[in-house]
């Protein structure tokens, strides 16, 4: 996430990035690196993001077109400030601050937060845009951002992706997966149990975003930051995401960069949605849905199921529950083998995946007991 003040005049402007820039001394320990300085309250932990730095930085900086290299300031902190949370979007883990003038003044962490080598290399890839990317809209931004750090951090690439496709996907009514289970009867004819099931569309929001897609990539960051702190903005991090792996995967980085250069010199202060979603080859709404099914292999599938178990094993539950509720939860798990499937086929056993497996457990003991139901409903 970053966070760019909106322009203002140059004495009000200069008061004001006095303020941002905050003249506190900072978390107590610091570790200097060759890239930047790391500051923090715990020595260990300060060491550690030290050494990411070290290791993050200059690949950001190579895969980075257009980059400005210059020392990261980075802070790691307890809690991050009230501006870093917006009214739909819940708390981040990190933001980059930049100054009047749009240089990054610092970049703040969660201490404690999950991931924090992937939150830290996004972060960077804001803190080192040059002035070439000034155009770029906020949701594109943050989600060439994400997509640079699954770059660098290929262990976390597919729960990433999973995350960002869901989120996406709340524009096209939800990812399309298939829930299937045997039965305990056989296929006439042959050996082996009858399988059945459903088609699902899963979403993590419940509804249709409120602002058009073309609204949201018109607002760049000063814009972004504004709205989105003062009303419910849709996601942008799942669009933004799908949009930039979909142009780096014809043009390269440089494909979005041009983007932005080119609305420079045409006088645009963003780059037009137009052109985005041109760019993306996603300009028919009918190539989003086509385009999930084609990023959501099957280790997305199963960092989909272990990061939102409740949405699947409640589909389980009720669509197979009703009529094999005399099961207990683990007879269920083994007849059944209730599963989730994408468009390619993949499969995943929820059984396999150990929040999924703990969490229809729970929800059948609640709706027919650990041995299952004794009575008719």
């Amino acid at each position: 996430m970053a966070f760019r003040p909106p322009r203002l005049p140059a004495l009000a402007a200069g008061i004001l990035s006095a303020s941002l820039a905050c003249t506190s001394p900072g978390p107590p320990e610091s570790v200097v690196t060759a890239h930047g300085i790391v500051r923090g309250g715990d020595r260990a932990r300060t060491l550690e993001v030290a050494g990411w730095l070290e290791e993050v930085y200059p690949r950001v900086v190579a895969l980075l077109p257009g980059a400005r290299p210059q020392p990261a300031e980075v802070w790691l902190m307890p809690s991050l400030p009230d501006q870093a949370t917006s009214r739909g979007g819940g708390l981040a883990e990190g933001v980059t601050w930049f100054d009047w003038e749009d240089n990054p003044a610092r970049i703040q962490l969660l201490a404690e937060g999950r991931n924090l080598r992937f939150i830290l290399s996004h972060e960077l890839a804001h803190a080192l845009l040059g002035p070439s990317w000034r155009t770029i809209p906020g949701a594109l931004a943050e989600g060439m951002s994400d997509l640079l750090a699954a770059w660098i951090n290929p262990d976390l690439a597919p729960a990433i992706r999973a995350d960002r496709l869901v989120r996406a996907s709340a524009y096209t009514g939800g990812l399309r997966l298939r829930l299937v289970g045997n039965l305990g009867r056989l296929h006439p004819g042959r050996p082996g149990p009858l399988e059945t099931g459903t088609w699902l569309l899963v979403s993590t929001t419940g509804s249709t975003p409120a602002m058009e897609l073309e609204e949201l990539l018109a607002l760049g960051f000063s814009d972004l930051n504004t709205r989105r702190r003062s009303e419910s903005l849709p996601d942008y991090y799942g669009v933004g995401f799908v949009l930039a792996t979909r142009i780096a995967e014809r043009q390269g980085l440089e494909g979005i960069l041009a983007l932005c250069t080119r609305a420079r010199d045409l006088g645009h202060e963003v780059v037009p949605p137009s052109w985005v979603l041109r760019a993306a080859h996603l300009e028919d709404p009918a190539r989003w849905q086509e385009t999930f099914d084609r990023m959501l292999g099957k280790e997305e599938l199963r960092a989909l199921i272990r990061e939102n178990p409740e949405l699947l094993v409640g589909a389980a539950v009720g669509y197979f529950g009703p009529s094999q509720r005399r099961l207990g939860g683990e007879e269920f798990l083994a007849r059944v083998r209730p599963r989730i499937q994408n468009r390619n086929g993949d499969t995943v056993l929820l059984a396999e995946i150990p929040a999924a497996r703990q969490a229809l457990l729970s929800l059948w003991a609640e709706r027919y007991g650990a041995a299952g139901a004794t009575e008719a409903p």
